[in-house]
């Protein structure tokens, strides 16, 4: 008798505990009961709705010499709740070493329960020099000089420079002063400083050595002011073999070239001359003529004037083809052989 009514409490309770799982289910299916944990009963175990953490390792954007190998540094991936799943990463896209060029690197990782992550690289392949070529240059230097400025065409020369990499040496003057500025911002991209006189007026410079050396003090000072440096270098107006200064003095030729030493001061004319204030008044005539004479001379120290439009997109030809065939553009230091012409007055 016991036994049958223990049986019957059993299946009572059975019974009871069926009826409330089905009231409970009855409820979440058709009455909305209140649920947890995104979406599940408050029984059931929290839901995976968390993206992985993708992480790149390296920088986001990168640049790298075309011709050299590039090496992906790849990325970490870590989830909360699968752990490390950097295994689990996929890569699209590829860099061509080859080609100049911006590529982007994807990378994609998803968790166990479907949830995804993607962040990009971007790695422009370009042509610019190295430090290591600048510090130790595997070829032919060049120096590229620019005469005239600054003016309003030198910073699109400064951000060209920059774009490769490449230093320059600026021969100042003081015609265009609102542009004085440029002389230290061309200073603090790495650019030497010299000194092509104030006024650039030979009417001026040219009566004595007085007149010159008067002038030549003041953009001196204006030098100095912009970048803390006073210049050692100067460059004649006309260069040291004009005869226009016969007109104003005799001979002042003869005596300046002498005496800038005395006073401090290397000067230096040029060997390859882009003739860009002469008769070449096009991008490409300009790069033509800088490239000739690049290739007839050991030591090429170019003129051009930072003040020519033309003259100044010029230079990125010139930068391309020396780049590609093994030239190092340098700024003209105290070092630097320095280029005379024949005083012929």
């Amino acid at each position: 008798m016991n036994l049958q009514k223990n049986k019957l409490h059993i299946l009572i309770g059975i019974a009871a505990i069926s009826l409330c799982i089905l009231v409970v289910l009855v409820a979440y299916f058709f009455l909305g009961v209140p649920t947890e944990n995104n979406g599940n009963l408050p029984w059931m175990p929290p839901a995976d709705v968390t993206a992985p953490t993708l992480t790149l390792n390296g920088e986001e954007s990168s640049k790298i010499l075309l011709g050299t190998t590039y090496t992906d540094p790849g990325a970490t991936a870590i989830d909360d709740v699968d752990g490390d799943i950097t295994e689990f990463i996929s890569v699209t896209g590829v860099v061509d070493t080859a080609t100049i060029g911006t590529y982007t690197l994807t990378y994609v990782v998803a968790d166990s329960s479907e949830n995804t992550s993607t962040v990009t690289r971007t790695v422009e392949v370009a042509l610019f020099q190295t430090e290591e070529q600048m510090t130790t240059p595997p070829g032919k230097v060049v120096y590229l000089t620019f005469d005239d400025g600054p003016g309003p065409h030198t910073e699109q020369l400064l951000n060209l420079l920059d774009k490769y990499n490449v230093k320059a040496t600026f021969f100042v003057t003081n015609q265009y002063a609102a542009y004085q500025h440029m002389i230290g911002e061309a200073h603090r991209r790495g650019h030497t400083i010299a000194m092509h006189t104030y006024s650039h007026r030979f009417q001026d410079i040219y009566t004595s050595e007085a007149a010159y050396y008067n002038d030549l003090n003041k953009i001196r000072a204006i030098c100095e002011a912009q970048t803390g440096v006073t210049p050692k270098i100067v460059r004649f107006p006309g260069g040291t073999s004009n005869t226009i200064s016969k007109k104003y003095c005799k001979g002042i030729m003869s005596v300046l070239s002498q005496s800038v030493g005395a006073n401090g001061y290397l000067y230096c004319d040029w060997n390859v001359d882009s003739d860009d204030a002469g008769g070449t008044t096009t991008r490409e005539g300009v790069a033509a003529n800088i490239l000739d004479g690049i290739q007839k001379r050991s030591v090429p120290i170019v003129l051009q004037h930072d003040t020519l439009p033309y003259s100044v997109e010029a230079v990125e030809d010139v930068i391309i083809w020396g780049l590609q065939n093994g030239c190092t553009f340098l700024a003209m230091d105290e070092n630097t052989p320095m280029a005379h012409h024949r005083a012929n007055n």
